[in-house]
This record gives C-alpha cells, sequence and structure tokens, in this order.
C-alpha cells in the first residue's frame, strides 16, 4: 500500500509541476512580434493610450498619446484607412529588437517599425516605406 501511495503522490506532483509550468507560460509577456502586433491593431482601433503605455520614459516624454493620435490620423488622411496586417518580421539593429509590421492602407502599404529596449518597452515608433523581405 505504501508504493501505491508514493506512486500516486509522484503522479500527483508531476501533474501540478506540469500545470504550473504551463501557468508561467502563459503568464509570460509576449514576444516582441506579438507586442508589435498589438501596437498597431491598437492604433487601428483608435486605442492610443495602451500604446503609449508600453514607452519607454524618453517615448512618453516626446510622444504622449493625444500626439499619437494625431500623427494616426494625418497618416490615415493621406493613405487611407488601416485595412490590415500583411506580415511581420524581427531584426536585431544596434542591440535593440526590431519588429516591422507591414501594414495594409486603402492606398498603399507602410511598415509601422517597433523599436524595443532590453526591458521590452517602446523606445522607436516609425511608420516607413515598406521593404521586401530579403
Amino acid at each position: 500500500m505504501n508504493r501505491f501511495v508514493t506512486n500516486v503522490e509522484r503522479t500527483i506532483l508531476t501533474a501540478m509541476m506540469c500545470a504550473a509550468v504551463l501557468l508561467a507560460a502563459g503568464c509570460a509577456k509576449p514576444s516582441a512580434t506579438k507586442s508589435a502586433e498589438n501596437v498597431v491593431d491598437s492604433m487601428a482601433k483608435g486605442d492610443f493610450a495602451s500604446v503609449t503605455a508600453n514607452f519607454n520614459p524618453t517615448m512618453k516624454s516626446a510622444m504622449y498619446t493625444e500626439k499619437l493620435g494625431q500623427v494616426w490620423g494625418q497618416l490615415t488622411a493621406q493613405v487611407g484607412p488601416f485595412k490590415a496586417r500583411t506580415s511581420t518580421r524581427e531584426a536585431q539593429e544596434q542591440g535593440y529588437d526590431v519588429v516591422y509590421v507591414t501594414c495594409q492602407f486603402e492606398k498603399t502599404n507602410l511598415d509601422t517599425k517597433v523599436v524595443f529596449d532590453s526591458n521590452k518597452q517602446i523606445t522607436g515608433l516609425f511608420i516607413i516605406p515598406t521593404k521586401a523581405a530579403k
């Protein structure tokens, strides 16, 4: 009987450890790509506050929520409404994680370049002409 209890206890302990690992993985910070996609999706929905909430202190002083909304409004006035994200690509540039999210607008495609610092905060946000993937 003792041996049976030990095996049952081991099985329960193993199951609990597996559950803890899965829970921890689900609670981990999203990848740079997922975070950059969330930035684009939030801007497309007009939720600029959630974007600026992820800015590092330097970005927060340079681009506040209302200004980001104005910039997005000027952009969409020129290129038409946002339609979809079409692709993403990651790069390492000067020690930063950089994600390019190619965005389809009514009149053209543009890349949203999101730069992350070592704390996974946004340290740069640019809308640039789309480059072909290499």
